[in-house]
């Protein structure tokens, strides 16, 4: 009970205070879209603080990554990325409507870094422009499972390291099976969400149609490994 009254007095003053300003990230958000479209989630914004704790432990140069909030909405994420100095920031949401709140708020703050994308996540095609990704439980299996390939399939084209920050991880058993390794996990006590924080596994051998875990044999499809990360 007590959490509830804190989070909502935190809610109260966090939005007073963005109205002052003209800025719009707090208040939640479910378009048309979402409410038509079971395969996408509605706009619910990150806790500020437990995102900027679980950038400062990522062990990488922020002057030379790229980082991507996919399903981005108001661009509550954005605005914490874009305090760290990352060499690029986007993000990327199929309701325009968020995107246009994305870029006011962006435009306000003078974050001129920050690249907001109004387009269908899984048919993007320029992944391989970013190293860290977060994602807030955007969207269904299904579709979180195209976003992954893509992913992935960029860094065999352009091979690097890449972070994926999963907070609310409902589907974390997906990215186990794409053959990442979890090396960090937070706990959001305000909201009661974990986040967990993936990388490549090294030593992960995985098909090059379906990126199943490590193995002999692809776990998802049983074809004979064909390339490691």
């Amino acid at each position: 009970m007590m959490r509830k009254i804190i989070r909502y007095i935190i809610f109260v003053v966090e939005y007073i205070q963005e109205k002052c300003r003209g800025l719009d990230f707090t208040m939640p958000f479910a378009g048309e879209l979402t409410k038509d479209t079971p395969m996408y989630n509605g706009y619910c914004k990150t806790p500020e603080q437990h995102m900027k704790k679980i950038l400062n432990d990522l062990p990488i140069d922020f002057s030379n990554k790229r980082f991507m909030d996919v399903g981005c909405g108001k661009g509550a994420v954005l605005k914490v990325a874009a305090g760290f100095g990352f060499d690029k920031v986007g993000g990327i949401d199929i309701d325009k409507k968020l995107v246009d709140i994305a870029k006011k708020n962006m435009k306000i703050l003078k974050h001129s870094n920050v690249e907001c994308i109004c387009e269908n996540a899984a048919e993007y095609k320029n992944y391989k422009d970013y190293d860290v990704f977060f994602f807030f439980n955007p969207f269904t299996y299904e579709i979180l499972e195209k976003v992954l390939s893509k992913i992935l399939e960029s860094t065999q084209e352009y091979p690097r390291k890449i972070y994926i920050i999963y907070y609310h991880p409902v589907h974390n058993k997906l990215l186990e099976g794409f053959g990442m390794k979890k090396v960090n996990s937070f706990h959001d006590k305000m909201k009661g969400y974990d986040t967990y924080v993936y990388t490549q596994n090294e030593n992960s051998e995985v098909c090059r149609e379906c990126f199943g875990a490590a193995s002999n044999d692809c776990v998802q499809c049983e074809r004979k490994m064909i390339f490691q990360y």
